[in-house]
Order: C-alpha cells, then structure tokens, then sequence
C-alpha cells in the first residue's frame, strides 16, 4: 500500500518539477525608449556630464526618501 502511494508521491513531484520548469509566458521584448539625453546633442555645447546633471533630480524620485522630526511636550498633571 505504500509503495503505490510513494509511487503516486513520485510521479505528482515529477509532474510538478517538470510544469516548474516550463514557461508559457511570450518571450520580453524590451519596450523602445527615447532617450532624453538625445535632445540635448542639438542644443550646441551641451556635454555628457551636464545631460546627466540635468537627468539626476528627475531620477531621484524612483529611491525612496527618508524622513524625520523631533518635537517635546511638556504638560503639567
């Protein structure tokens, strides 16, 4: 009785392993962005460094920001 059983563990843990391994999901295909840095070649003098200066404040809303306050109470009883 327990061989058919260990049998039947088996063969569901196979199955299970076997439907892990396969995705159906369509391959990625990455999304085609313009890059705003482009923009900034046609405006003369502009440099590599100052296009990312300009891209910093706009890539500092995707990490999280932290922070703090302090404040007393002082209340007689």
């Amino acid at each position: 009785m327990w061989i058919v059983r260990s049998r039947q563990l088996l063969l569901a843990l196979g199955i299970a392993g076997t439907m892990a391994a396969c995705s159906l999901a369509p391959q990625y295909a990455k999304p085609a962005t313009n890059s705003p840095s482009g923009a900034y070649k046609e405006a003369g003098d502009w440099k590599a460094a100052q296009a990312r200066a300009e891209m910093q404040p706009a890539r500092a809303s995707y990490f999280p920001t932290i922070t703090a306050l302090a404040g007393a109470r002082r209340a007689a009883i």
